[in-house]
């Protein structure tokens, strides 16, 4: 049953909002295509199959289970300090073929051996990685879908890591011919330290999410991707890029706040929306700077999110002259024609001058400019957000503005204390 919908889908623009929704009546699809008047019917109801919730006690340890017509799921673990827990092959006359259904899962407690049995074909990690005691996986002989490598639960090639047992070790190698750590493989573990191996192609999304012990990772040459917050909120002491990375996706760093220095590899070619951004308060959503002092900008780059460096306590930043798409001038981070400021770096200050040519100043490109008190606007500016400074620190500065320009009635409209020039 469909539950979530990403709200990065624009219902406005996308090509979706043309699309007829085939629902159930009475579910939550229904309602959400009733909110955002989406085209519906209820031709989904006669197909789809119902599911009972069944649970089997076991010596120390309840297993819940999603039971369908054809085939049953494992969807909840609850262990008194189990030894070994092994998940039955069927429930309800029908086989095992799931473990996990939906971000719904839960796993509590300690469970020494999890056993999978043959007939389980898919498995999201992570109602596994919830089980932050388990210390060893076993996968009945007849099972052709998984395996087990270095501790760790695996596709049967080998080539995708699922989920690491988190009680082993505080550091971990991760076994040679894996090539993708799949969806939070190592979430919420006490790792310290990772080693990958050559090979590895890619870094799944929140790969390492609540690993808040983690300081030292290994890069290998092979890798190419980092997923979505991979690493963030770490405390890694050094983020040593590969030369061969291609793609460091949102929040991969979010909140990773010990590391001093940052280069950009040659061969990255895309950094997401808040890839490297500092950590927020929860009480009063403002950025606690991340004291990184250099961050180098190779030739590749062509892409570059809104809020990718902010929060970073920089100086100054530094782009390969070779580099096309961008530039540094100062303490600011511009497309290469001028015309658009990315990022200006955390140290700058008191005063920054925005150079004549620029005519947008893009989100959260004055994140986290902490001395900054003066800002002079030029008269060629004629878009800059709201959200381009904190919200907090942009009642305190003043903006310049040249006579009649339009950055004088940007500023005016946003609620700034401006002044003419």
């Amino acid at each position: 049953p469909l539950y979530s919908v990403s709200n990065g889908l624009n219902w406005e623009t996308d090509q979706v909002c043309k699309a007829r929704f085939h629902v159930s009546p009475g579910s939550w699809a229904e309602q959400y295509a009733q909110n955002n008047d989406i085209e519906y019917d209820n031709a989904r109801s006669a197909a789809e199959p119902k599911w009972k919730r069944q649970t089997i006690d076991l010596r120390k340890a309840s297993l819940s289970f999603r039971v369908y017509p054809n085939n049953a799921a494992l969807v909840g673990i609850d262990a008194r300090d189990a030894g070994h827990v092994e998940i039955p092959a069927e429930v309800g006359g029908v086989p095992v073929t799931a473990i996990g259904c939906d971000d719904n899962d839960s796993a509590h407690g300690t469970v020494k051996t999890l056993i999978i049995p043959k007939t389980v074909k898919e498995i999201d990690g992570t109602l596994l990685t919830q089980m932050t005691n388990t210390r060893k996986f076993e996968i009945d002989p007849q099972n052709t879908c998984f395996s087990v490598r270095g501790d760790s639960l695996c596709s049967a090639d080998g080539k995708t890591l699922l989920v690491y047992p988190g009680a082993n070790s505080d550091a971990y190698t991760v076994p040679k011919g894996v090539t993708t750590i799949g969806y939070e493989a190592f979430s919420g573990n006490n790792l310290k330290s990772v080693t990958l191996p050559e090979g590895l192609k890619e870094i799944g999304q929140k790969a390492f999410s609540g690993c808040t012990e983690l300081s030292s990772v290994t890069f290998p040459s092979t890798l190419e991707e980092i997923g979505e917050g991979a690493f963030e909120r770490r405390e890694l002491t050094e983020i040593a890029l590969n030369d061969g990375l291609k793609t460091i996706s949102n929040r991969a760093f979010y909140g990773t706040k010990s590391y001093t220095s940052l280069t950009i590899p040659d061969s990255v070619t895309t950094i997401e929306m808040d890839a490297f951004r500092g950590n927020h308060y929860a009480d009063t959503n403002e950025l606690t700077p991340v004291e990184t002092r250099t961050v180098a900008i190779g030739s590749g780059l062509e892409n570059l999110g809104q809020g990718a460096f902010a929060g970073l306590d920089i100086d100054s930043f530094t782009v390969a002259p070779q580099n096309e798409h961008f530039k540094a001038d100062g303490p600011l981070l511009l497309s290469k024609d001028g015309r658009t400021l990315y990022a200006c770096a955390g140290a700058a200050g008191p005063e920054v001058h925005i150079p004549d040519g620029v005519e947008e100043i893009l989100p959260s490109a004055f994140d986290a400019v902490p001395a900054l008190t003066d800002i002079y606007l030029p008269n060629s500016l004629y878009r800059m957000s709201s959200a381009s400074f904190d919200s907090s620190k942009a009642k305190t500065i003043t903006f310049h503005c040249p006579s009649g320009s339009e950055a004088a009635l940007i500023a005016e409209t946003q609620g700034y204390t401006w002044v003419e020039e």
